[in-house]
């Protein structure tokens, strides 16, 4: 499982051990999709707006 490779090498695996909060989300979505100029979206395979990232964002609380 991709989580467990990530924790094999040290990586966080929940907001609490990477130092960040619930609260914190809506500055690291905002810095995500509109930093930089974007429009409020971020593409790679699929195209993600600020309610996806919210979404992934909150499954790490």
């Amino acid at each position: 499982m991709f989580r467990n490779y990530l924790i094999s090498i040290g990586m966080p695996k929940n907001f609490e051990e990477l130092g960040a909060k619930k609260e914190d989300i809506p500055k690291l979505v905002e810095v995500l999709c509109r930093g930089d100029g974007r429009d409020g979206t971020i593409s790679g395979f699929i195209t993600l707006n600020e309610d996806d990232c919210t979404k992934i964002y909150e499954m790490m609380v």
